[in-house]
């Protein structure tokens, strides 16, 4: 059995994961590369992983990740982590289940790539293994000048305490040759000479100590600065044609103008970004890339200058609208498969077993965090609580996004609401009579408590999960079909677990039932508690539901997850494979889909 807990894994921030792990030389396929190096690069330790995160670069299609445990790190003979967007999440060595050792320093840089060309490494960074381990370092931090000061703004780190901001009028600014003020987003930094430039840098702390020091920022104060940027930037797809994206935001006092950049991956910035100059609020893009995110930031302008970026946000255009939420489901008809995996090593995952289901349903695509919160909206009118208000996506930004932040007991009573405001039976209930609705609290339902034959909203069990992604095919490795055998040769057009934060549901292909992402981008919560393997009398050979209960409250008081997605990297795309985490765990990476029974 894997790791009964994980710590926190980023939600920006996420992922690893190893496509193309293993020694690899930094030339690219040859020549003199164009593109410039990322100029920033933050390394933050974690248990038994780092996080690399970096700044964008113009004209790059993805990036490499070289780490070793010395330096400087040699491109020719580090680990290489290829074809990859910022933040990654590096958890396991080469093999892709070994971890991190905790107490190790990490070392890192990054290269861009665009075709066969890559450039030169970034500045190495390194960071301890660890754990507890201090929160990430914040992300988006931007400066704004103002009249003899400026003022920081950054994102929130998860965990985090305490921010600490460290400036000087030297771009080499650290913790150690910053002066230092501590507060909350935005922060005033007061008392400075008009006319100089002051950096900043940001870091996030907790009880376990300080993260790393973030991106570098700079402004310059002035008797007559800038206009602040622009604040409310949002990006929605047009309701008439979802090939294009709707920006709106609200204007900066003194503001004349407005620019707009525009990049294809996460760190879109002044200087990384496609400038469209002059542009105004509402604003329709058209001719993106169909089914590609593009990433947006705006500008302020007046006889001063230009403010700085504005938040960052994000959207993908697509062909057609996703369909409305009641024809989503996918009807999966009753019979048998082979439950479990004797292709690879999946201990957990054997004996293969032949499992017969009944018929059911299940949804196209992950819960989207906009039927999330329809769905909560009305709950919590309607005598429902829930411990997370779920997130949109990995990153808070984006179209189509699926939700997560939401543990196993928030997405029972949320399908239980679910049901209720569609007008059907809710199939959850606090006693095995099945008089009162789950709506409140943590409660361990057991199997008795559900209404199987109800015509409600559930989770899917651990069988009708696998059966659902195997999608017809007899002892396939993934939704896919058996290849790659070599899991880190699964490409980013197959599943998402390389891009470092989640996409929009339904880009990327179906399986042979028509299921999106049963592999990758987010993982999914199950019904069933955790088994060590399929020798447990619970696996039964019809509609097996589970054990009641935990069967060790210590060591294996954990729900099963599925699916892989843009963390612990592609071994775990595999059909079979399975995680459990406690049902009160969240993640920036983590939701669900729903299921029903019947045809």
């Amino acid at each position: 059995m894997l790791p009964s807990s994980v710590a926190r894994i980023v939600i920006l921030y996420l992922t690893l994961l190893l496509a193309g792990c293993g020694g690899g030389g930094g030339g690219g396929g040859g020549g003199v590369s164009a593109l410039e190096a990322p100029e920033q690069i933050t390394v933050d330790g974690g248990r038994t992983r780092i996080t690399v995160t970096w700044s964008g670069v113009a004209n790059a299609s993805s990036y490499n990740i070289y780490y070793a445990t010395t330096s400087p790190v040699n491109t020719a003979t580090a680990t290489r982590v290829a074809g990859v967007g910022s933040p990654q999440t590096i958890r396991f060595l080469a093999d892709g289940i070994t971890p991190l050792s905790n107490g190790t320093r990490y070392y890192a840089v990054v290269t861009a790539v665009s075709g066969n060309s890559e450039s030169t490494p970034s500045p190495e960074k390194s960071a301890f293994a660890a754990d507890p381990a201090p929160p990430l370092a914040p992300l988006n931090i931007r400066a704004e000048a103002g009249d003899g000061q400026i003022t920081a703004h950054w994102d929130a780190s998860d965990g985090a305490t305490a921010y600490h901001v460290y400036y000087a009028s030297n771009a080499n600014v650290s913790k150690t040759t910053g002066a230092k003020l501590t507060g909350a987003s935005p922060l005033v930094v007061p008392g400075l000479s008009s006319g100089i430039q002051y950096y900043l840098i940001v870091t996030a702390e907790n009880a376990a100590g300080e993260s790393a020091d973030s991106f570098t920022a700079s402004a310059t104060p002035s008797d007559l600065p800038p206009p602040l940027s622009p604040a409310g930037l949002q990006a929605a797809l047009d309701p008439a044609d979802s090939s294009r994206v709707l920006l709106t935001w609200t204007a900066s006092a003194g503001a004349t103008r407005y620019n707009l950049y525009t990049g294809n991956a996460w760190g879109v910035s002044k200087s990384s970004g496609v400038l469209t100059a002059n542009v105004s609020s509402p604003l329709a893009l058209t001719n993106l890339t169909l089914h590609q995110p593009a990433f947006f930031v705006v500008t302020a302008i007046n006889g001063s200058g230009e403010s700085a970026e504005s938040d960052q946000v994000s959207a993908t255009p697509r062909a057609t609208p996703l369909p409305p939420a009641s024809a989503r489901m996918v009807g999966i008809p009753a019979g048998s498969f082979l439950f479990g995996d004797s292709n690879d090593a999946i201990t957990y995952a054997k004996p293969v077993k032949s499992i017969s289901v009944g018929d059911f349903r299940i949804d196209r695509y992950e819960t989207t965090y906009a039927l999330w919160r329809t769905v909560h909206d009305w709950a919590l009118l309607n005598g429902y609580s829930f411990d997370n208000a779920g997130q949109n996506g990995s990153e808070r930004t984006g179209t189509d996004m699926p939700v997560t932040r939401v543990n196993w007991y928030d997405v029972v009573k949320w399908l239980n609401a679910r049901s209720e405001m569609e007008g059907f039976g809710p199939v959850y209930f606090t006693d095995a009579g099945h008089t009162t609705v789950y709506r409140t609290g943590r409660v361990d339902l057991n199997n008795s408590m559900v209404n199987w034959s109800g015509d409600g909203y559930r989770l899917p069990t651990e069988a009708e999960w696998e059966k659902a992604s195997r999608g017809g095919l007899v002892g396939q490795r993934y939704p896919w079909g058996n290849d790659p055998a070599d899991t880190s040769l699964v490409t980013s057009a197959q599943a998402n677990y390389t891009a470092g934060r989640t996409i929009s549901v339904g880009v990327l292909p179906a399986n042979d039932l028509g299921l999106h992402d049963m592999a990758g981008n987010i993982w999914e919560w199950t019904w069933n508690w955790w088994v060590a393997d399929y020798n447990d009398p619970s696996v039964v050979a019809v509609d097996p539901l589970g054990p009641d209960a935990p069967l060790d409250m210590l060591n294996d008081y954990l729900k099963v997850r599925r699916g892989g997605g843009i963390a612990y990297g592609p071994a775990f795309l595999r059909n079979a494979e399975r995680v459990g985490r406690v049902p009160t765990y969240t993640a920036p990476y983590f939701g669900f889909r729903s299921a029903r029974s019947g045809s």
